[in-house]
């Protein structure tokens, strides 16, 4: 009796570890099996935008679904299926979902920025530079910043959000900022320069006596132009924020502080560039 109660006590732990094992490799299977689905449930879900409705990326989501949540999801579903097949590359079919995932993430990459441009577009086209002068600089600012803001930073933000796990993601950043400087400097770029210089003929000049070479360059603005420059360059960076977020310092994206957009060396060029032409080039000859 008891060699045969031992007996079935070894064959039941036999049992169990095979049934552990057998367990774990269903798991395993169903876990590559799992990734290989989501590549065809994304390939499904980017079937829906179709080249007529490249800039309006609602159309990947079902509705009621928050874009950017949804885009969040989608990109972390795309870089996680990435880095699975990276992970295992001796897999036959690692190399061709590479290429599929680098394929449809440059696609959603390319949706998001026309669906971001789009936006700007319409917030450039709400723009008014005729009225007096109070008028013009809050729809110039304050106006542009209520217009489309509350829908592009979301998107943005899941941009920031990813940025790390692939350079598209970076790339749309960049095109995106620069897009925003394109719509901006049309409008603000004259308006701005031509204010200045109503200002600076019905002022006296500041004494340019004891002052060095390099200072002695500055056009004869006042200190109070200057101050309104400064002023109007404030309220440009606080537009920015509102559409593109800040840097954990509190200052806006650029040279004297790494912006969250800038991830990536030279993602805010577009943006130092823009504000250097609209609020520095006055000041100098």
């Amino acid at each position: 009796v008891v060699d045969k109660t031992t007996q079935l006590h070894k064959r039941c732990e036999t049992m169990m570890r095979d049934h552990n094992s057998l367990e774990a490799t269903a798991e395993s299977i169903s876990s590559k099996l799992a990734v290989f689905e989501d590549v065809n449930k994304i390939t499904r879900q980017m079937s829906l935008l179709s080249s007529g409705t490249t800039d309006d990326v609602s159309k990947l989501f079902p509705p009621g679904v928050d874009v950017a949540e949804g885009l969040h999801d989608l990109f972390q579903r795309l870089d996680a299926v990435t880095a699975f097949m990276e992970e295992h590359y001796d897999y036959q079919m690692a190399s061709a979902c590479l290429s599929q995932m680098s394929h449809l993430r440059s696609r959603a990459c390319f949706a998001v920025r026309s669906h971001l441009m789009r936006l700007l577009d319409e917030a450039g086209k709400e723009l008014v530079t005729v009225g007096t002068r109070e008028e013009v600089s809050s729809n110039l600012y304050k106006g542009f910043e209520a217009a489309r803001a509350a829908e592009v930073r979301p998107i943005i933000d899941v941009l920031i959000d990813v940025a790390r796990e692939n350079d598209d993601y970076v790339a749309t950043i960049y095109a995106v900022h620069q897009y925003y400087c394109t719509v901006r400097q049309a409008s603000v770029s004259e308006w701005v320069n031509d204010m200045l210089d109503s200002m600076a003929a019905t002022e006296e000049n500041d004494e340019k006596e004891g002052l060095e070479e390099e200072e002695s360059d500055i056009l004869p603005y006042t200190r109070h132009v200057c101050r309104q420059v400064l002023s109007m360059a404030r309220a440009e960076c606080r537009t920015y924020t509102a559409y593109f977020g800040d840097d954990v310092n509190g200052t806006p994206g650029g040279s004297s502080g790494t912006s969250q957009a800038g991830l990536v060396a030279g993602a805010d060029e577009p943006i130092e560039e823009y504000l250097g032409n609209c609020y520095g080039k006055p000041l100098y000859a």
